[in-house]
């Protein structure tokens, strides 16, 4: 069975599935880190689908830039990432974050598409994974309606 997601190259839902099962659980601690890629629509509606396309492959590229034996990323739905760190040190998730938020930030300086996304994370236990992913995304999610109110932090 293929492992990575063809448009993207990072680990694919099937991956991140069998991983959450047959992994994850035997792992101390973990940290996740869930992505999700704001205005996809709007991109899709106003420059087309190829243009979403490329703001997806961005986005996960400078993911995929943070990934080693530790840190594996996952695309888990069209627009939506994550990376789950076994055993990360103390603030690794929030240097990963504030790193990939500059990059993607310098490569909107160079190009017509601008690409931002929502961020949420959480820690605990392998045990546990569901739930820490759980909680990562329900952050992202507060993360987004702030941002689309105009207050981020």
């Amino acid at each position: 069975m293929k492992e990575t997601d063809s448009r993207t190259k990072v680990f694919n839902k099937n991956k991140y599935e069998e991983m959450v099962l047959t992994y994850y659980p035997y792992i101390d601690n973990i940290r996740v880190i869930f992505w999700d890629m704001n205005n996809l629509k709007m991109i899709n509606d106003t420059y087309g689908h190829e243009y979403g396309d490329k703001a997806i492959e961005r986005l996960s590229s400078v993911l995929y830039s943070f990934s080693d034996d530790r840190r594996r990323v996952y695309r888990i739905g069209g627009d939506e990432f994550i990376m789950i760190i076994d055993n990360p040190g103390e603030d690794e998730g929030k240097e990963i974050s504030i790193s990939a938020a500059d990059m993607i930030e310098k490569a909107n300086a160079g190009s017509n598409l601008k690409i931002t996304s929502a961020v949420g994370m959480a820690k605990g236990y392998g045990r546990d994974v569901l739930e820490v992913v759980k909680r990562a995304d329900e952050s992202m999610y507060k993360n987004k309606v702030k941002t689309k109110a105009g207050r981020v932090g």
